[in-house]
């Protein structure tokens, strides 16, 4: 079995998803201090989905926005917008996520187990 370091993985996993096609344009609304937006933001990065982040939230505010309350009728963050499709509460919004693009998940898989696969 090949040993190689964490940093070398990461390295071999970030240059692999370079080449993963990039299909969808989400929006999350929420603040980064949020630990449930950190974990959606976490997960976006792994299946290497284009994503915009808007601040929101705390000392950011606009939760009371008209516009805000047509995302989401509770008013809380994090909220992800996927096309016509709004969605909120952080662990609805992962399982959404794994459920619409989790495929992209086992190309990443199957590139880590190829790193640990002896060479002949």
């Amino acid at each position: 079995m090949v040993c190689l370091s964490i940093k070398k993985i990461k390295k071999r996993v970030n240059l692999q998803a370079r080449y993963i096609k990039k299909e969808a344009v989400v929006k999350v609304f929420g603040r980064t201090t949020s630990f449930n937006v950190q974990k959606i933001l976490w997960l976006l990065d792994e299946l290497a989905l284009n994503y915009e982040h808007i601040e929101l939230g705390g000392h950011f505010g606009g939760l009371d926005s008209d516009e805000f309350f047509r995302l989401n009728p509770m008013k809380k963050v994090p909220v992800l917008i996927d096309g016509d499709k709004s969605i909120w509460e952080s662990h609805t919004i992962l399982r959404y996520l794994v459920a619409e693009y989790g495929d992209k998940i086992g190309i990443l898989l199957a590139h880590m187990n190829a790193l640990y696969t002896k060479d002949g």
